[in-house]
């Protein structure tokens, strides 16, 4: 954070401990009232957010990586999570310490209300996908999110560094196992990926819309 910015993360994070979560461990929004809500900061590793539907399932709401400019975790409420998606580190700051310290870094307020409206936008087109997509157009948006968040340079193309079940990958894409085996396969077949280790390889990641446009129609 700059711009008084040393100040600013010095007043947000130096009185706050860090927490550590192992990977597939989750963390709860907790607050007796939605204004009680605390901030969350990624220190280190990879997050999801997600909610639980009325119906019981897991929605995820967002994807979170610590190499990202702004670190705060989008929770929107009570009944926020997140999920750990390799070995974590973040930081809960009392909402009213993050108030004052933003209030006196105007720049980097604005960027965090930027990033914050930013994610908003990305958890209503997810909502979308669950609403009006098939199973392959989700699982296409989700790999191509995953690789411009969690992607490393591979000889093969664009290396997804998280290990991800086809269990996780339905949690994620709010659909079933044999629906994202069958997509998977799909991909594969078009030359757009392998998989490695648990971990996805995007074989073109120059032009990740290919993913969608080529095999899915979307």
């Amino acid at each position: 954070m700059k711009q008084g910015g040393e100040t600013c993360s010095a007043d947000l994070f130096d009185p706050a401990p860090r927490i550590t979560l192992k990977s597939g461990e989750v963390a709860y929004c907790t607050g007796t009232l939605e204004h009680d809500l605390p901030l969350f900061f990624l220190w280190e590793g990879a997050v999801r957010t997600y909610r639980i539907t009325r119906d019981g399932r897991e929605m995820t709401t967002g994807l979170y990586a610590a190499n990202s400019e702004w670190k705060l975790i989008c929770m929107c409420g009570q009944q926020d999570c997140f999920e750990a998606l390799k070995p974590t580190i973040y930081v809960r700051v009392a909402k009213g310490i993050a108030t004052r310290a933003l209030a006196r870094c105007p720049d980097t307020l604005a960027g965090v209300l930027n990033h914050i409206l930013c994610e908003f936008e990305h958890a209503f087109c997810k909502q979308e996908d669950l609403a009006f997509r098939e199973v392959p157009i989700r699982l296409t948006h989700l790999l191509v999110t995953l690789g411009e968040k969690f992607g490393e340079p591979d000889k093969r193309g664009k290396r997804i560094a998280l290990k991800l079940s086809q269990e996780k990958l339905a949690t994620m894409t709010g659909s079933s196992r044999p629906a994202v085996n069958i997509a998977l396969k799909q991909l594969k077949e078009a030359g757009l990926i392998c998989i490695c280790n648990k971990e996805i390889i995007l074989l073109d990641p120059e032009s990740p819309m290919k993913m969608c446009n080529k095999n899915t129609g979307c």
